[in-house]
């Protein structure tokens, strides 16, 4: 995905299996569930459905629409040296920087 100058998306994953974030216009949140299954590309996770505010940015939408759908499409994680990986279907993949 490309990235928009001077915009962070985030991701927080809760212990109550809720997460939220920010993705680039809109605020985000929803439900995710660990199947403690580990595949060679990490431990199995699914992502959603995800609900959003619902303001318009017309620098940011594109961007946004396709980052909620590739986190929904989400199907292993892992987490190395701080960083976390969330692949999805083929070689799709959305990396994180702990904060």
């Amino acid at each position: 995905m490309p990235v928009v100058p001077n915009v962070q998306i985030t991701l927080k994953f809760n212990n109550d299996g809720t997460l939220s974030g920010f993705g680039g216009c809109n605020n985000y949140n929803g439900g995710y569930n660990l199947t403690g299954q580990t595949t060679e590309f990490g431990k199995t996770i699914t992502i959603g459905p995800l609900a959003s505010t619902a303001m318009y940015c017309a620098d940011t939408a594109d961007l946004e629409s396709k980052y909620l759908a590739s986190l929904q499409q989400t199907k292993t994680y892992s987490i190395t040296n701080n960083k976390m990986l969330l692949r999805g279907a083929g070689l799709n993949a959305l990396s994180y920087d702990k904060v």
